[in-house]
Order: structure tokens, then sequence, then C-alpha cells
């Protein structure tokens, strides 16, 4: 029989490397754990987070440009529409009802810009934010958009129910101050 010596072994180099990355790759885990435990934690209270709610803060506010702070205080109380636009409006509404070529989410964005120029309160502040000094004309330029991408998909097809559209929607555009979109135009 042989007898062994009880020897320690030695770490390689590689080893020790190994090591100190499985130890940091440790630490980095357990750090995310700890951040995201307390952030739910302090979920309840100011965690850096800002919510916007109906009203806007002083903090918002101040770091918005004037047209925006504008938009979020008048546009929940109501977009003023002008008469002579609301009933071309309807008549636009009855358009895009009877016109087959929209597709069933152009169609409902077109819906919702109607919504939204009926009833403004409940536009969300993201969209509010964007539509910056003329939101009657930044909502028709939407709607402007979403036709024409529609009538894209359909090759502007000349004898598309989506061109009498854009027509009438350039015509809003004029009338809102807004640039009219050239391919809709004769």
């Amino acid at each position: 029989m042989t007898k062994t010596k009880n020897t320690k072994a030695v770490a390689s180099p590689s080893d020790k490397r190994m090591f100190f990355v499985s130890l940091g790759i440790f630490l980095a885990v357990l750090a995310l754990v700890v951040a995201s435990v307390i952030s739910r934690n302090n979920s309840g209270t100011n965690s850096g987070v800002m919510a916007v709610t109906s009203a806007p803060t002083v903090e918002l506010a101040s770091s918005l440009a004037p047209e925006f702070v504008f938009n979020l205080t008048a546009i929940p109380q109501g977009i003023v529409v002008p008469p002579d636009i609301v009933t071309q409006l309807n008549t636009l509404e009855e358009q895009v009802k009877n016109c087959t070529d929209y597709g069933p989410e152009r169609r409902s964005q077109m819906e919702q810009h109607f919504a939204w120029l009926r009833d403004s309160s409940n536009m969300p502040m993201q969209v509010v934010i964007g539509i910056a000094e003329n939101p009657v004309g930044r909502l028709i330029v939407g709607m402007s958009t979403y036709t024409l991408a529609e009538w894209a998909l359909h090759n502007r097809a000349s004898n598309s129910c989506l061109v009498p559209i854009g027509l009438e929607l350039n015509s809003l555009l004029e009338k809102t101050g807004e640039e009219t979109f050239k391919e809709f135009e004769n």
C-alpha cells in the first residue's frame, strides 16, 4: 500500500480569475435584486418616476414650452372646433364610414381622432403634449397621414374612396393653417 500525502490544492490563475468573475456577477445580480425590492417598496412614494396626472405639476409645467403647458391645461377642458369645421368634419366622418378602402386599424384611428375632436377630455397626455399649438389642425394632420398611408396600400388607385377623403382633409388643413398633402392635390 502506498500512502499519499495530504497536499493542499493550489488554484491556478485561471481558477482565480473565474472565481472573481463569478463573484462579480453574483454581486451585480444581488445589487439588482436589492434595488428592485427597494423600488417596489417605495412605489407608494415618489421614487423618482414622474407620473402625469390630470393636473400638471409645477415641475412639469416649468420644464415644457408654453404651448404645451397651455394644452395640458386647456385641452382637457375641450378643444374649440369652429362651427364651419364641425360641419365639414361631420361630412368627412360619413365619408370615412362609407369608404371600404380603410383597413380596421386605420378606420379605428380615424374614429379615434373624430372622437377627440368632439370630446378632447379623453385624449392621452402624450397626444395633448404632441399636438402643440394647433390641436384641431394637428389632429387633422394625423388623419391625413393615416389616409395617405392607407391609400399607399391600395397603390394610390385614382378610383379609391380615399381620394375624395384626402381632398376634404386638405381643405380642412388649409382652414386650420396646416400644410396640405401634395399627394391629394388635383
